[in-house]
């Protein structure tokens, strides 16, 4: 899940979790709760934690740490604002015929067209997400956000059918 919403896996993170998970669980937070009582306990526990920190840096600074996959080609989706005196609402969207994403009716129909000079019937899509916020950055950034974990939640074939064969597979 990690590689497809931000194109890396940790290397070195079941290790990480291996070291920090039982020193947090077994050793921190006792020592800081007890530390409300008793003030020393509240330092030892910083000092484990700052420890841990430099631990978990180190590993980090290790070679190949990180594995950073190909990012998927990007969906060429649109933005716009629609209002009226009641509402305002933030859309996301991106039409699809066959592999191709469209601009424009013109272009909807020129993609049609070429494939079916070929002998292909494409199949199509509309994708559209929206939301209800007069914030325009924060509304679109949503709709980008949750269409990033949408396709990411969805199995290879959904991808494929809402994002076309190479992004669908790449994604």
């Amino acid at each position: 899940l990690t590689l497809v919403l931000f194109q890396q896996v940790s290397l070195v993170g079941f290790l990480a979790n291996l070291v920090a998970i039982p020193v947090v669980t077994l050793l921190v937070t006792p020592l800081a709760l007890l530390g409300t009582l008793l003030a020393p306990l509240w330092q030892l526990a910083a000092w484990i934690t700052q420890g841990l920190v430099a631990l978990l840096a180190w590993l980090v600074s290790w070679p190949q740490a990180v594995w950073t996959g190909a990012a998927a080609p990007p969906i060429p989706a649109r933005v716009l604002t629609a209002a009226n005196s009641d509402r305002t609402d933030q859309i996301l969207y991106w039409t699809r015929i066959g592999e191709s994403f469209p601009d424009n009716g013109r272009e909807q129909r020129l993609a049609k067209l070429r494939l079916q000079l070929r002998g292909i019937i494409p199949d199509g899509v509309l994708v559209r997400f929206s939301n209800i916020s007069r914030d325009r950055d924060a509304g679109l950034a949503l709709n980008a956000r949750f269409a990033r974990a949408f396709l990411a939640a969805c199995p290879a074939s959904a991808r494929i059918a809402l994002a076309g064969t190479t992004i669908g597979q790449a994604l």
